[in-house]
């Protein structure tokens, strides 16, 4: 596992780069599957966490290198040195430069002690007083339920870390606040009424832009469905999230018709990594994975079909869970092209946050013939009794491919800790006789063609697909899951 920062450290040295998809994310298919046999418990929260358990959270912004933003300055919002002791919220104007001590952990900001603390990486802006990235789903499920807070105040708290940042990260690629607001009074109202709203009452959420939601367009990120009609009907994972209380804030980018890890195409454009601009967020749920980071909303929707949740949650600091296929429903009236690879599943900022959410959404669906049926066990109550596994299967070439050095080196090292809290760890060196890798993306390759063959069966559009392959006509190109 990459070590975390060291104080010298600028954040923006200690992320990788994600590196060119598709073919970069075919050579290093061995590490990926290994990691994901580790991942669940170190790799996830690696890059947002210090070892205090504080750890920074990534945002975007105006002030600079070295600098705070003062609260008592009222509405103007002045820089500060960092050891002032002021909280900090968004910031209303672009603030005056002046250089300021280090941050006590580069990259974060910190106020645990009451104190301020500065940013290094550029880019760094204000954080509200409450930030989603440091309050798990049920706390603030909990909050709303004992009307101690409302639904309104944490979407229009969304809203505005939507208007602040996403401009600079692009994760949304659609948002109706009206329809929004309008969503969370209902809620407020019906909570006021004794009304049980669900685990998941007042929460704002994105929904990944290949997944329907009432009222929104499911572009899929290409330009042969940018223009099809808003759905009037929710996905059976959007309904319920809807049914356990969330409100529906917008439509999270992708990759067009998600099929690779980098989150960009023609009709949206590009994904920024929150902590570090110019990085990717990853693909093909970038969007959902930098709303979270960035403290859009606490929570997202997402598919994975070959790491398209799992990729961007580990480039952007977060913790996640590719579930077994049928464990979240896929079916209804359009399910997913990519039905015999890609699994649904959340965006969170923890472990704890992430199995609460997907307590709200498993469970047997009669559309979807994988459907699984419920667990004995809520995984809420699972992560409660956090131990190292009894034993883990340790692949390194997994057979067939060559290790990167510096990937081997952190798989060795996590293997070495979970051996040292009493995991029994069995090596195998041959998994695969040839590359998976072939035939998954024939696997993956058909479904994308018969999603572009719907909906344009003459090839008249193929021209416009994002990545046409030079050695077919265009619809050898790539869709949906």
């Amino acid at each position: 596992m990459r070590p975390l920062p060291d104080e010298d450290d600028d954040l923006v040295d200690v992320l990788p780069p994600m590196g060119r998809a598709g073919a970069g994310l075919l050579r290093h298919l061995p590490w990926v599957v290994a990691l994901v046999v580790l991942g669940a418990i170190f790799l996830g929260s690696a890059y947002a966490r210090t070892d205090d358990g504080e750890g920074p959270a990534p945002t975007i912004a105006t002030a600079h290198i070295g600098e705070c933003l003062d609260l008592e300055a009222g509405p103007s919002t002045s820089i500060v040195p960092c050891d002032g002791p002021h909280e900090l919220e968004i910031v209303t104007r672009t603030a005056r430069p002046r250089t300021a001590p280090p941050a006590p952990r580069p990259g974060g900001w910190r106020a645990t002690d009451g104190s301020t603390a500065c940013r290094r990486a550029e880019g760094a802006v204000a954080s509200p007083a409450m930030d989603f990235r440091r309050i798990d789903l049920e706390d603030l499920a909990d909050q709303v339920r004992q009307r101690t807070i409302s639904s309104r105040e944490l979407t229009e708290l969304a809203l505005a870390r939507i208007d602040a940042t996403n401009p600079a990260v692009n994760a949304l690629v659609a948002v109706d606040g009206e329809r929004a607001l309008a969503e969370a009074d209902d809620i407020d109202r019906r909570v006021a009424a004794g009304e049980d709203l669900g685990p998941l009452a007042g929460i704002p959420i994105g929904v990944k832009d290949t997944e329907d939601a009432i009222g929104f367009r499911t572009t899929q990120g290409s330009a042969l469905f940018a223009d099809r009609p808003s759905a009037t009907a929710d996905s059976i994972l959007v309904d319920r999230l809807r049914e356990a209380g969330c409100v529906i804030v917008g439509k999270t980018n992708t990759p067009e018709l998600a099929w690779k890890a980098d989150t960009d195409n023609r009709i949206f454009g590009r994904t920024g990594n929150p902590w570090s601009l110019d990085r990717s967020a990853g693909g093909s749920s970038g969007g959902s994975s930098a709303a979270v980071a960035a403290g859009m909303v606490p929570l997202a929707t997402g598919s994975d079909g070959g790491g398209s949740l799992r990729i961007p949650a580990s480039l952007c600091g977060l913790t996640t869970l590719k579930a077994s296929l049928g464990r979240v429903p896929a079916g209804g009236p359009t399910p997913p092209g990519w039905a015999d690879l890609s699994s649904k599943g959340v965006l969170c900022q923890s472990a704890r946050s992430t199995a609460y959410a997907l307590d709200a959404v498993i469970g047997p669906d009669p559309t979807d013939l994988r459907a699984l049926p419920m667990p004995d066990e809520s995984w809420r109550d699972a992560v409660e009794d956090v131990h190292a596994p009894l034993r883990v299967l340790w692949s390194p070439t997994l057979g067939y491919a060559v290790l990167d050095d510096e990937v081997r080196a952190a798989c060795e090292a996590a293997v070495r800790r979970l051996e040292d809290q009493g995991t029994e760890v069995i090596v195998v060196d041959d998994v695969f006789d040839e590359d998976p890798a072939v035939p998954w993306l024939q696997l993956s390759l058909l479904a994308n063609l018969r999603a572009v063959q719907q909906a344009d069966p003459d090839g008249a559009r193929w021209s416009e697909l994002d990545e046409p392959s030079p050695r077919c006509s265009p619809g050898c190109a790539t869709p949906p899951r």
